[in-house]
């Protein structure tokens, strides 16, 4: 069964550390020996916290404290990772996918959280157009005048609605 929990980076520290979300989900590889080495994901919320503002065992959250005001936005951006995480998990498992790598996790993460930039989705028609563009130069006029006209084909094709 899959489990989150949140760790600090420096728990016996006097600053403020870092907080790790840890997925442990039943991923393993294999080692030389040919024995089960269990590996989780690890990765940073960004989220710092003084220690003695945090509580270990068994919720993993900031306490609920007056000198620490923030701490209801604050475990409320855990518990969003938390489902976020837990989300992304099982749409791997819906897909087939029973124990993904942690770095399949952590850039499906990232991209949910928008710590990285989506791929950019570009049709056919414009993949082509911008080919043509980029080889103008380097092909014979009748390979490019080919190109072009292959192009028209296509956007008529579409325009028809019978393709794409």
């Amino acid at each position: 069964m899959a489990k989150v929990i949140f760790k600090l980076k420096e728990p016996n520290g006097t600053k403020a550390t870092l907080i790790h979300l840890i997925f442990s989900y039943g991923y393993y590889e294999i080692d030389s020996s040919g024995k089960k080495k269990y590996k989780y994901l690890k990765v940073s919320t960004g989220e710092r916290i003084l220690p003695k503002f945090w509580i270990d065992k068994p919720i993993y959250r900031a306490k609920v404290t007056r000198a620490f005001p923030e701490h209801p936005e604050f475990n409320a951006w855990l518990d969003k990772l938390n489902v976020t995480i837990n989300s992304i998990y099982r749409r791997y498992r819906i897909d087939g996918i029973e124990y993904p790598k942690p770095s399949m996790l952590k850039l499906d993460l990232k991209k949910e959280l928008g710590l990285v930039e989506q791929e950019k989705r570009v049709s056919i028609l414009s993949f082509i157009e911008e080919y043509n563009r980029e080889v103008t130069h380097l092909k014979k006029p009748n390979t490019i005048k080919k190109y072009k006209t292959t192009l028209e084909h296509l956007k008529n094709i579409v325009k028809a609605g019978s393709l794409f």
